[in-house]
């Protein structure tokens, strides 16, 4: 059990504090409701280049990362779909560092045309390098484009095409980051041995007289329209071996689908006797690997398949054979045992989460951006009442072949 105090600042900024004993250290995480699903379909990318120029200084601050190293901690962050996510890691007596660095440029980054222009370029070699050039780089936004077709899940968070990272200018940016980058749309979570009145005591003298720059920036997302039909691409491109990319849809993170689907494909792939890589990969050699997973959003999601073919496999006998598992599993469902295994890994695997402090903190914020940071708690729990029926009806739903997608991904010969 996390023990932790959430509250609320006037200016609507949400504040969740976990006191941490057993480390000198200090964890400040911030968490913005801004993800590349809330972009402009023409101005994608924005949100993962705002993550990159939000190291570049204030308008009070030169050198945001020299700050957090002389006061011996050190500082990250990533972009999704849904949030962005910042977090500095330091000793606790230092905390107050942390403090006005993330207070300053909530409300003060700095958009110099100078760091601008550099993490432009920056973040187009990412672009080039890792989604271009890159084997298999491009898989996400083909899958994507793939399966979605309303939704902005339909393109990665790097950015629909490098052209819209070339085209964006200071103001594009500003703009983006006036609408999200506010109080009310961000949550503080805090790890530190502290106690918890003064640590809010310091978060409300840090964020307390910060104002929000509009109405609240709550942005509804096109849902995407039920998939009536198999859908499938066919691409060539220079890599080592063919691959097959599947998608299905699922429900969203909130759903109990989503915990029914997490475990189903931790049955199909999680661990060397899970059933695809047992079958597929050592007994019949049709794949060198294979894997799958959900993607967890906070609106619907996908079941993705991922699986590199064996040499000799044709994609016709590849695809049956996935199918085949999948029918398999959908018929007859998992066994007890398989969904015993699976529980006991996902339930340590929280429990070893739930010893990190970063996880930790981080796993608050973003359970109350879902609905309430209470459900860090809850997580064993769900996963530990799922039955196999459960499972068979979900497989039965998702992996109906009117809601596939499918990629045959062939390596020129």
């Amino acid at each position: 059990m996390i023990k932790y105090t959430t509250t609320r600042l006037q200016n609507g900024l949400t504040l969740i504090i976990h006191e941490n004993r057993t480390s000198p250290l200090a964890l400040v995480n911030v968490l913005y409701k801004a993800g590349s699903a809330h972009e402009n379909p023409q101005k994608t990318g924005y949100a993962h280049l705002l993550e990159h120029i939000m190291f570049c200084g204030s308008e009070n601050i030169d050198d945001f990362d020299y700050i957090v190293q002389k006061a011996g901690g050190n500082n990250n962050a990533f972009t999704t779909s849904d949030y962005t996510n910042y977090y500095i890691n330091l000793p606790a007596d230092n905390i107050e560092t942390a403090f006005w660095l993330e207070s300053d440029r909530m409300r003060f980054a700095g958009f110099k045309e100078e760091s601008v222009l550099v993490q432009k370029q920056v973040v187009i070699e990412e672009f080039k390098e890792g989604y271009i050039n890159q084997p298999y780089g491009d898989i996400w936004h083909l899958i994507s484009e793939l399966a979605y077709k309303k939704h902005p899940y339909r393109w990665p968070t790097i950015g629909l095409s490098v052209e819209h990272i070339e085209e964006a200018t200071v103001n594009d940016l500003k703009s983006f980051y006036n609408k999200f980058y506010q109080p009310q749309n961000a949550i503080l979570s805090i790890s530190s041995p502290l106690i918890t009145d003064k640590v809010i005591r310091m978060a409300e003298k840090w964020f307390g007289s910060l104002k929000n720059t509009s109405e609240s920036p709550v942005v509804n997302l096109p849902a995407e329209p039920v998939q009536e039909n198999a859908r499938f691409l066919e691409v060539e491109r220079e890599v080592p071996a063919d691959m097959i990319i599947k998608s299905f849809h699922m429900d969203k993170r909130l759903s109990e689908e989503y915990y029914f689907g997490d475990i189903l494909t931790d049955i199909l792939s999680q661990g060397q006797s899970a059933r695809l890589h047992e079958r597929l990969v050592k007994q019949e050699n049709i794949f060198s690997h294979i894997d799958a997973y959900v993607t967890g959003t906070n609106d619907p999601g996908q079941i993705i398949i991922e699986a590199r073919l064996s040499d000799g496999i044709s994609f016709k006998e590849a695809d049956a054979k996935i199918n085949k598992e999948l029918e398999e599993i959908a018929t007859a469902g998992p066994g007890e045992k398989e969904v015993k295994k699976a529980d006991n890994q996902k339930r340590t695997q929280l429990a070893f989460n739930n010893q990190n402090m970063f996880e930790k903190t981080f796993q608050l914020a973003y359970f109350e951006m879902l609905d309430s940071a209470e459900r860090i708690n809850r997580e064993m729990e769900i996963y530990k009442e799922i039955k196999p029926q459960d499972i068979k009806t979900t497989a039965e739903k998702v992996f109906d072949k009117r809601n596939s997608s499918t990629i045959f991904y062939k390596a020129k010969n």
